[in-house]
């Protein structure tokens, strides 16, 4: 996920920059603004759709939330037009807000918010601990396939080149190959690259086998060509797309055939956690639980108040 946020960072960093600081300057005029422009704009809003919507402030140190900056202005867009062309001759008028009622203004937020709201969107799917590093690779394919069919894509690619360029690659492309769910999608490259061909795919699964379990590697070989021809290593089992979860298909490859290294090696891979952010949110829930007024709090009842916390959460969201 820090690294979505980061690939956010660069993709402003190109010629949308002065977009982003110019709506970033709009909505931090009008947000300061809380006893006349702001008020003057809700009352706008009011007019036009019955209700008032807030304009989102993007955070310092989270570039994800440019997305929700700028989709939090588009949708009040009409609203923000009139009212330009309300208060626009008055004399201290703000000069930022005069782009307000410009078109190419509007046409290049749309352009951007399209493109951030993507990054934002996987940045949700990976905070998930269901993840693998496979769904870490299948995110990162869609998001190299919007930059490449995007028309200012030459300014876009070195972005997410350099961040695969920064992964270690033997290692997502395996755990692609070992996800049951994504043998379709993994066919579709399969010896298109160098790193995709069969004696690849042979040496990387040897290296990590031998690294990370035994360096008797068995019948290892011969149980990759089986899966890489049939995706399903000799086993005689059911489509492996079908499977909820790629733990219980290689649960039971490893219990049903004994020996089997393949098993060992993917139920290993498919493990490896791919995101902190079930450590950040219990950092998160201690802070708001241990807090100045309560610093003498001892660890264990802490613990138990944070536990309820989830508990009570859990329970009301499934009221909901």
């Amino acid at each position: 996920m820090h690294q979505i946020n980061l690939l956010v960072k660069d993709v402003i960093a190109t010629n949308w920059q002065i977009i982003v600081s110019q709506v970033h300057a709009i909505v931090s005029t009008l947000n300061k603004s809380t006893t006349k422009w702001l008020p003057r704009l809700h009352n706008v809003m009011k007019a036009t759709y019955g209700y008032t919507l807030a304009l989102v402030q993007m955070a310092d140190m989270r570039w994800n939330s440019v997305q929700g900056m700028l989709a939090s202005l588009l949708q009040v867009r009409l609203a923000c037009k009139m009212f330009v062309l309300h208060w626009s001759s008055h004399v201290d008028f703000p000069d930022d807000l005069y782009a307000l009622n410009n078109d190419t203004f509007w046409k290049e937020c749309e352009d951007v918010e399209a493109l951030i709201k993507l990054l934002t969107v996987v940045s949700f799917r990976l905070q998930r601990d269901q993840n693998t590093m496979a769904d870490v690779v299948m995110n990162y394919g869609a998001i190299f396939l919007a930059f490449y069919n995007h028309p200012e894509n030459i300014l876009f690619m070195p972005c997410i080149e350099n961040c695969w360029h920064d992964c270690e690659q033997r290692l997502f492309i395996l755990a692609l190959f070992l996800h049951p769910r994504h043998r379709s999608t993994f066919k579709k490259i399969a010896n298109e690259t160098p790193l995709t061909s069969l004696g690849q795919l042979c040496k990387f699964a040897i290296f990590y086998y031998m690294r990370f379990i035994d360096e008797d590697i068995g019948q290892l070989p011969y149980e990759v060509l089986q899966w890489w021809e049939t995706g399903s290593p000799a086993y005689g089992v059911a489509d492996s797309e079908e499977l909820v979860s790629p733990f219980c298909f290689w649960d039971f490859i490893k219990f049903a055939f004994k020996g089997s290294c393949l098993a060992r090696l993917a139920l290993v891979i498919l493990s490896i956690i791919t995101n902190t952010v079930t450590c950040e949110r219990l950092f998160s829930e201690l802070a708001q639980i241990h807090i100045a007024r309560r610093n003498r709090l001892k660890l264990d009842k802490v613990k138990k108040l944070s536990i309820i916390r989830q508990a009570v959460r859990k329970k009301n969201a499934i009221k909901l």
